[in-house]
């Protein structure tokens, strides 16, 4: 049997499932056993594809799945921007450890992609690394599913850059470098009353346009960003956002790693794609749709809270009162 995290519920502890099922792990609030659970739940088959991973208990699970007999195959970026490069030192010790690991593939200026398949039967697509700060840090999302189609296309993905193989054309997921833009503009073009976004980073002038069009025609727009420490985002892109309409707010509390999109409050986007132009056009991501009502709700209220304790984003040069 399937072991699926109870994140439609409270987040709290695990339900069996045998039905199809598609529900959203949310971080830090899950935990890290959000993940762990579900690999030392794997009996056959666990396939992980990462941008970043460094996390003591993540990998010490997938060591334990591979001694007890799991296929247990790993795909790492090789030189990912801004890593703690420990990539050679994870690589080296599942490689040790006998687990079947390998570089993904350098057609891609990134494999950004988060995903994880276990057993052929549940897919995560995520916007987490499993770094020790995506765990107790950031907001994330993970959005898992034991839908057969979206299982199957993202195991064929995962099976093609793990052979060096062109995939099939996606029709589920949305992947990068072939449908993100596409999808994500179709997305924002079809919103009637609001969009909610969250963005690490944004700078793509078309996703601007959009967005900035959205607002023109009485859309409610509103995106949640984290500043890094040194710099303003009034200066930047999501400054020119704000300037154009668009209600951004920055969140302090935790670091906004996520990348999702709300339409209307019944369309739900969770990926591993920023909102620019190397994530969509260069890089391998790898993206899902659903409009499941209890994984909508659930990152809607992630955002709503988060919402309310954000500060808006407002001209730095302005005096307080």
């Amino acid at each position: 049997m399937l072991c699926l995290i109870g994140a439609v519920g409270s987040g709290n502890g695990l339900a069996v499932r045998a039905e199809p099922l598609t529900a959203v792990i949310v971080l830090p609030d899950d935990g890290k056993a959000s993940i762990v659970d579900e690999i030392d739940a794997a009996q056959e088959s666990i396939r992980l594809y990462l941008y970043l991973l460094s996390d003591d208990d993540v990998i010490r699970a997938l060591i334990r799945a591979h001694v007890r007999g799991v296929d247990v195959r790993v795909m790492l970026e090789p030189l990912p921007y801004g890593g703690a490069r420990t990539e050679l030192e994870t690589w080296l010790r599942l490689d040790t450890a006998g687990v079947n690991v390998r570089w993904s593939p350098s057609a891609f200026r990134f494999s950004h992609v988060k995903l994880m398949i276990v057993d052929s039967a549940s897919a995560s697509i995520m916007n987490l690394n499993m770094t020790g700060a995506a765990f107790t840090q950031n907001r994330e999302f993970a959005l898992l599913t034991t839908e057969p189609d979206v299982v199957q296309e993202a195991i064929e993905l995962f099976d093609a850059d793990w052979n060096g193989a062109p995939p099939p054309d996606p029709s589920l997921l949305v992947v990068s470098p072939v449908n993100s833009r596409a999808t994500l503009l179709s997305l924002f073009d079809a919103a009637v009353t609001s969009i909610d976004v969250y963005a690490e980073v944004l700078n793509d002038p078309e996703i601007m346009d959009a967005l900035v069009s959205a607002v023109e025609r009485g859309v409610m727009v509103r995106m949640m960003m984290s500043e890094i420490a040194g710099s303003s985002l009034w200066y930047e892109e999501p400054g020119f956002l704000a300037r154009s309409g668009v209600d951004v707010r920055v969140l302090s509390g935790l670091y906004v790693h996520a990348k999702a999109i709300i339409i209307d409050g019944r369309t739900l986007w969770i990926g591993s794609q920023n909102l620019t132009a190397n994530s969509l056009d260069a890089n391998r991501e790898a993206g899902l749709i659903t409009t499941e009502a209890l994984a909508v709700h659930r990152v809607m209220t992630a955002f709503e809270t988060d919402w309310q304790a954000a500060a808006t984003l407002d001209d730095p040069t302005t005096p307080q009162t």
